[in-house]
């Protein structure tokens, strides 16, 4: 849930123009993200790599349903949202 969490606000920081938080609520989720990546590429034994070697149509299977619900949700949001909610620009910085 924690990475729900520093994304989501990482987001909201950079839509809002708070870069400087965006960045530090985004390094936890990327170098979490970099570290998942080098364990599977580490250990070839674990469940992901075997399904790619051993059973392709499951893997794709399996992307194309975190796609989908990624997709859905981000359609859901934009429901939520609602219309003529306009993006709201960055305050200008002081001279």
């Amino acid at each position: 849930m924690t990475t729900f969490g520093t994304v989501t606000v990482g987001l909201w920081a950079a839509r809002t123009g708070r870069i400087g938080a965006h960045r530090a609520f985004m390094r936890g989720p990327y170098f979490g993200v970099l570290g998942v990546f080098l364990r599977v590429a580490a250990v070839p034994d674990l469940r992901i790599p075997q399904l790619a070697v051993h059973d392709l149509p499951a893997l794709t299977l399996w992307v194309v349903a975190v796609l989908a619900s990624a997709a859905l949700a981000v359609y859901g949001a934009s429901l939520l949202r609602g219309p003529g909610t306009a993006h709201r620009p960055a305050a200008e910085p002081p001279a």
